[in-house]
């Protein structure tokens, strides 16, 4: 099975558009906030799942202040 082309054909960042993109990242990444608990834990192998949940929780929205930032601030082409 052949894998399905990427959508994006060609992505051309202009300066603007990346200084746009590290004003909106700086702006989204600012209002994170990160769980006391987890901050002060010690243990990179730590099993708690008030812990694991708040961590699950910060990585999906790093990862979503990321894309919102690039699609906002970012002009894609495609097929």
């Amino acid at each position: 099975m052949e894998p399905q082309p990427n959508r994006i054909v060609c992505l051309k960042v202009t300066a603007q558009e990346r200084e746009y993109y590290y004003h909106q990242i700086k702006n989204l990444l600012d209002q994170l906030r990160l769980a006391t608990e987890v901050r002060r834990c010690q243990n990179f192998n730590c099993t708690d799942e008030k812990h694991l949940d708040e961590i699950e929780n910060l990585y999906a929205e790093l990862t979503s202040a990321l894309l919102a930032a690039a699609s906002s601030s970012i002009k894609t082409t495609g097929k």
